[in-house]
């Protein structure tokens, strides 16, 4: 969580705690100089565990509670196409695929195509409101899926999130030690991670989302 999001999760905390024990020592005519206030802060505490728990497992995603943190959700897969160039101008273009793995605090990334794929660490999801800027950035490490590849990049992608949750898109570039530097271009396509090129291939190879004007 950044600075931003942990003075909302402060401020949000403070506020239901109040309303809570306020409504609380209303609905059973507590009298604050006795003992059972102490049973209002012990239900404001579970309450208020009971709510965080159940937002940052299930409820950030949710239309209404997400507008909190307003957390963009990532979650499956997505396909598009990436071109590259290296030291000697060689150019490379492909399709690829990307499978998101997210829960409000951590995020995974898998890329996929018919010779790589690709594991992130070191991710992160900055959500700037005040400066209107949603992105992600990762390191990756690739491990060849055909005996002929030889040499094996590492290296990192920089990509900004765009549209809305109807159309939603990834946009940015991305660089390797061989070194090569490269855009990518992806749209969101299913909910559903895939396991393999393969099973992307059949089903979107011939449809139109899986490229992106």
């Amino acid at each position: 969580m950044n600075e931003i999001e942990i003075k909302k999760l402060i401020t949000i905390t403070v506020v239901l705690s109040i309303i809570v024990s306020i409504a609380s020592i209303f609905l059973f005519s507590v009298n604050i100089l006795s003992f059972g206030i102490f049973r209002i802060f012990s239900m404001t505490i579970t309450f208020l565990t009971l709510f965080w728990a159940f937002y940052f497992k299930w409820g950030w995603k949710m239309p209404v509670l997400k507008k909190i943190f307003d957390r963009p959700n990532l979650n499956g897969t997505w396909s598009g196409t990436y071109n590259s160039e290296d030291n000697n101008k060689k150019e490379y273009f492909g399709k690829i695929v990307l499978t998101i793995r997210q829960s409000f605090l951590f995020i995974h990334f898998i890329s996929i195509t018919d010779k790589f794929v690709s594991y992130s660490s070191g991710e992160t999801l900055l959500n700037n409101e005040n400066k209107g800027l949603k992105q992600v950035t990762y390191f990756y490490s690739q491990k060849r899926l055909k005996s002929d590849e030889k040499n094996i990049p590492q290296g990192a992608s920089e990509l900004s999130i765009m549209g809305d949750e109807k159309e939603k898109l990834l946009y940015g570039d991305f660089w390797t030690n061989r070194p090569t530097k490269g855009f990518l271009k992806l749209k969101f396509v299913s909910s559903n991670c895939v396991e393999s090129y393969q099973e992307a291939e059949k089903n979107w190879c011939n449809q139109e989302q899986w490229m992106i004007d």
